[in-house]
């Protein structure tokens, strides 16, 4: 059964993906389970069972595929399972297959980064570079990667989207500004989001490592880079810019960074990297508004953004070809 065919009011049976499993308490002191169930598309529902004996507890947790049967029921606008029985499936899914993936395949991403590290003339740069990318760390999971938890790119490989994005970008203003450093530009680009790789993690979801929340990976980069650095014979100067640029590609402290751009090549890639992430949330939020439309060309108040975003409507956007309007 898919997520997509229940309805409320109507009996529910299938096998899901409890991607998220937890033991709550309700106003009555009872313990209860509370889940969110995902089917084979990654579409997702919560649900959840009162009165569940304490081996229920024990056999059900995140990441574990489940036999389910109950009912949906809808709340504040919202349908849920109230669920009868829950138990692990014979056969287990890889919970992994069930994440939002990248369109891009990983092999032309690859092939595409490995272009622009080609870009990099100035040795040492490049050297830092392809050390970073050669560590067992990042070798192992660039490619596949996400970028985020919830936010911009968070999808099996969005980090490497996201790099190859920025490196985009990067190209206009090398053109528009000469007296850039591209070199350190690109390598920038390429290591300012490299400590991800380390601070998330991939199972049912994608979350926080226990290194992502302890340390975070603004500073896992620059450790990699750093450590990079000092096995190339990096000079000391461009051992410091390098590491100015991961550290502070958040702009300002009040966005996480714990230093502040010093070089023009640093806050070229911090307002590079902000036109990727920020343009595609609001891509995905735009989206996300037209899919809960009823028809209104204005969507629903956004709480993340703090606006309503103009979605248009069907008619509008169909006539909307660039041709002039008829005589």
């Amino acid at each position: 059964m898919k997520v997509s065919e229940i309805q409320a009011g109507r009996p529910v049976g299938g096998t899901f993906l409890a991607s998220q499993v937890e033991k709550r308490t309700a106003r009555s002191g009872n313990d209860y389970l509370w889940t969110v169930l995902k089917d084979p598309s990654g579409d997702s529902i919560v649900a959840l069972m009162f009165d569940a004996p304490p081996s229920t507890f024990d056999a059900v947790e995140s990441g574990t595929t489940v036999d389910v049967q109950g009912e949906a029921d809808e709340f504040r606008g919202s349908i849920n399972l109230k669920l009868r029985s829950i138990r692990p499936a014979p056969e287990q899914w890889d919970a992994t297959d069930l994440l939002p993936r990248s369109e891009r395949s990983e092999d032309d991403m690859l092939a595409s980064l490995d272009q622009y590290v080609r870009r990099i003339e100035n040795l040492h740069v490049r050297a830092v570079t392809q050390r970073v990318l050669s560590d067992p760390a990042v070798k192992e999971r660039l490619g596949n990667w996400p970028a985020a938890m919830r936010r911009h790119h968070a999808h099996i490989g969005g980090l490497l989207e996201h790099i190859l994005e920025v490196l985009t970008i990067a190209e206009t203003v090398g053109s528009l500004y000469p007296d850039v450093d591209m070199d350190l530009v690109y390598a920038g680009c390429i290591l300012h989001d490299i400590g991800k790789v380390i601070e998330l993690g991939m199972a049912a979801n994608i979350d926080y490592t226990p290194a992502g929340v302890m340390v975070g990976h603004v500073t896992l980069g620059d450790e990699l880079v750093a450590r990079a650095c000092a096995e190339t014979g990096c000079p000391a100067d461009t051992t410091l810019k390098l590491r100015n640029i991961v550290l502070s590609h958040h702009g300002t402290r009040e966005w996480g960074a714990p230093v502040l751009p010093s070089t023009a090549e640093a806050v070229a890639v911090h307002h590079i990297d902000q036109v990727s992430s920020q343009v595609r949330q609001a891509l995905d939020a735009v989206a996300k508004s037209r899919a809960r439309s009823s028809g209104d060309p204005v969507g629903q108040w956004d709480r993340s953004w703090g606006r309503n975003w103009f979605i248009g409507t069907q008619s509008s956007e169909a006539s909307d070809d660039g041709a002039p309007p008829n005589p």
